[in-house]
């Protein structure tokens, strides 16, 4: 009886969050994705746009354009106006929906604008997902045994005080996974254009261009 009273004493509050963390810690093995499960691929693609330097900001407004008639976010614009150091300029990044990708790369492809460069990246999060997905259900399920025992009758003022902290950081951590959650759902569900826009060479300027990097 001694022996038994003895292995109680040892259970403080601290000892019993312990044994919850280091619970839901074991939980997080290292994450494998299903042959089957699905991909997700942040794409990337980027291009160099040339238009004529009068044309220039109507080729990227149609490109907006183009962009509120689909499922497509804008992240940044910026046009520059010519001076005397150099010529007009811009710059675009939109976030597509895969469904629509084709729609905005043929009006990239069309129009008064000429595509100089184009490159594609592909990088693939999957991993990523599944163990902040892992993450965010082991954590979960731990704040809902810190719930249940700051609702047990028996718990103390030091060990409800000991369980709202707990409990406090378990949010906080998954509102910060939550948080990267979204970040890869955006990169994920939408592929990125960053478009580059310049003005097309005269004659004199693209000859001393070329004599510049000869």
């Amino acid at each position: 009886r001694s022996g038994a009273l003895g292995r109680i004493s040892l259970e403080t509050p601290e000892t019993r969050l312990q044994m919850l963390a280091q619970a839901a810690i074991a939980g997080e093995a290292q994450p494998e994705a299903p042959a089957s499960a699905p991909r997700h691929i942040a794409y990337t693609h980027r291009y160099t746009i040339e238009a004529e330097r009068a044309n220039l900001r109507a080729v990227l407004e149609a490109h907006l354009a183009r962009c509120k008639q689909i499922d497509c976010e804008v992240v940044t614009q910026s046009f520059q106006e010519e001076n005397e150091s150099q010529p007009p300029g811009a710059n675009l990044q939109v976030r597509v929906v895969h469904k629509d990708k084709d729609k905005f790369t043929e009006a990239l492809k069309s129009g008064d604008g000429r595509v100089l460069r184009q490159s594609t990246q592909a990088e693939d999060k999957t991993l990523q997902v599944v163990d902040v997905e892992a993450r965010i259900t082991n954590l979960q399920q731990l704040r809902e045994r810190y719930r249940k025992l700051l609702a047990d009758p028996k718990a103390g003022i030091k060990e409800a005080v000991e369980i709202e902290r707990a409990l406090a950081q378990a949010q906080s951590e998954l509102d910060s996974l939550a948080a990267q959650r979204r970040v890869l759902a955006q990169q994920t569900e939408r592929e990125l254009f960053d478009i580059g826009y310049q003005a097309r060479r005269s004659a004199i300027e693209q000859s001393i261009f070329e004599r510049t990097q000869s």
